[in-house]
């Protein structure tokens, strides 16, 4: 006996030219989606899209200012395949659209990451706050493929040099590297990222440094020599990283480092050495040197 190969499909909406002529819709203004893909009049449903008995048809009325289609491809080992297309609400949540993808692919979700214009996404934000266009591309990548990235140190005179680095290691490597290469000592100069000083032992995840990101690279002559960079270290890991005029009063660092914590400036006390500073006192009255610390501390009370 010949096997009936005919599926029956559960139709949410209006599906092909005859359907909509029956129920009086203008096909042009549909789109039907079968598991994240668009589907066209010579698709064969059984043999091409894997469709089974029962399954479900979604019908898209076009709503281009409420709507967008975009493409999302896994990218391994520089080719595009995996490809896909969705059709989302502008406000919906992304979510959705990471999870079907995944499973789709049989895809952990937690070892891949998704990327629109080399931005990592996240699952709650939406193609609106994306500012995405129709038709644009998301890329999925394996998180090992994210571990290295490149940077970008440019120097005062605008020259540039470009270093790829793995995201967890300490960026003094990079540091090093770059004075080797321009010939100059270490203690002179300042590595400097969205006008924060770096540290030696910091790294670009802890910076949350992404993909081409540029560093200043500062070198300071005599004059500048008379600024330093002090570190201040809340009770719970509130780090925050200044550079100041060794003859400036403290009392702009202190309110800077409360407003950025949200603190009451009138209930923390500074510190240093094990003695409380005054907001009037100076790092050379202090006789700090470049890179001391100096902790804040919360309800201190003073007898």
């Amino acid at each position: 006996m010949k096997q009936d190969t005919r599926i029956k499909l559960k139709v949410n909406g209006q599906l092909v030219k005859a359907y909509c002529d029956h129920h009086s819709v203008d096909v042009n203004s549909v789109t039907f989606w079968f598991d994240g893909n668009q589907l066209h009049g010579d698709h064969c449903p059984a043999e091409q899209l894997h469709m089974n008995d029962g399954d479900e048809i979604d019908a898209i009325f076009s709503e281009p200012s409420a709507r967008i289609t975009l493409k999302v491809s896994l990218n391994f080992k520089g080719k595009n395949e995996n490809e896909i297309f969705f059709n989302i609400r502008r406000s919906n949540q992304l979510k959705k659209l990471m999870d079907v993808y995944c499973r789709r692919y049989w895809l952990d979700i937690d070892g891949v990451a998704f990327l629109f214009n080399g931005r990592l996404l996240k699952a709650e934000q939406t193609p609106d706050e994306l500012q995405m266009m129709n038709g644009d591309e998301i890329n999925v990548v394996f998180y090992d493929q994210l571990a290295r990235m490149k940077l970008k140190v440019k120097c005062q005179d605008g020259n540039e040099i470009f270093f790829s680095i793995n995201r967890s290691t300490q960026l003094k490597k990079l540091m090093n590297a770059y004075c080797v290469h321009h010939s100059v000592n270490f203690n002179s100069i300042d590595f400097l990222f969205n006008e924060h000083h770096i540290q030696a032992e910091q790294s670009p995840d802890e910076l949350q440094m992404e993909d081409g990101d540029e560093i200043d690279a500062i070198v300071y002559d005599q004059i500048r020599s008379r600024r330093i960079s002090l570190k201040v270290t809340g009770q719970v890991g509130f780090e925050a990283f200044f550079r100041i005029n060794r003859s400036t009063q403290l009392k702009n660092l202190m309110d800077v480092y409360c407003r950025r914590y949200c603190f009451d400036f009138d209930g923390v006390a500074f510190l240093f050495n094990g003695r409380l500073i005054e907001a009037e006192q100076t790092p050379n009255e202090l006789g700090m040197e470049n890179g001391d610390e100096m902790l804040a501390v919360l309800q201190l009370k003073c007898v």
